[in-house]
């Protein structure tokens, strides 16, 4: 046995003992195990079914094929607690953290589950709407992750000093990006003139001998004018991405 399906067997093992203490019957119990099946292949794993009900079931027979379907209403109780992780620092390793549920939360779930049964066999094919369940990482997986990480909590002093940090930074790259802007539209200027002033010479030169020499002079300031431009652009757009990556991050950082 594998090493992915023999986890597989432990989880349902224990979803199994999990039900037995509900208050399901037989069938409803099937059901949700089907659903903790689901949940643990989309690494939902931490839910688990509590309770569960029917709210409606349909049978369709095709040939030697069986389709019941159910429509089901289930509670999913937090097996572990629940981190969100606001903000990692992969060069300081600096995490900052809050624990979003407490283990023995709820959230309710509608499923469908269809079972399959024909030629002596028989399926079963859960669909759920896994973005109405909170994500994060279960108090092993954070702790495995981030061992030896400085773990800072939202409400303490280290999360005031970082807060103001970030924010520094996106300052300085907003003052850099602002100035860069700038520049910019100085060499754009400069650039505008140096090809209005070449465009003159080449309409003039045709009527007026003798201007070969300013025309050739006027291109070779433009071509120089034109690389600045692009450059101080680049830089420019870089300053950009860099400013927006910082808004983002003091953002997650917040919550925001």
């Amino acid at each position: 046995m594998s090493l992915k399906r023999g986890v597989a067997v432990i989880g349902l093992f224990l979803a199994a003992a999990w039900l037995v203490s509900c208050g399901m019957n037989s069938e409803e119990k099937r059901l949700a195990a089907a659903i903790d099946q689901a949940l643990q292949t989309r690494d939902l794993g931490y839910w688990q079914v509590g309770d569960l009900d029917i709210a409606d079931q349909r049978n369709n027979k095709t040939g030697p094929e069986e389709i019941t379907t159910y429509k089901v209403e289930a509670v999913l109780a937090l097996q572990s607690p629940l981190r969100e992780v606001r903000y990692v620092d992969d060069i300081g390793r600096r995490v900052v953290t809050r624990t979003a549920m407490k283990a023995g939360e709820e959230r309710e779930l509608t499923a469908s589950v269809q079972v399959i049964s024909g030629n002596g066999e028989e399926n079963m094919v859960t669909t759920l709407d896994e973005q109405a369940l909170p994500r994060g990482m279960v108090a092993d997986d954070f702790e495995r992750r981030f061992e030896g990480w400085q773990v800072i909590a939202e409400d303490s002093d280290e999360f005031a000093d970082l807060e103001e940090e970030l924010q520094g930074k996106l300052d300085d790259s907003l003052s850099a990006m602002a100035e860069a802007d700038h520049t910019l539209r100085q060499i754009q200027v400069q650039l505008m003139a140096a090809r209005a002033e070449l465009a003159v010479l080449e309409e003039n030169a045709e009527a007026v001998g003798g201007l070969g020499e300013p025309m050739e002079k006027a291109g070779q300031e433009v071509e120089p004018l034109i690389e600045r431009a692009e450059g101080q652009e680049a830089s420019r757009d870089s300053l950009g991405e860099e400013v927006a990556r910082r808004k983002k991050a003091l953002a997650s950082l917040r919550g925001e």
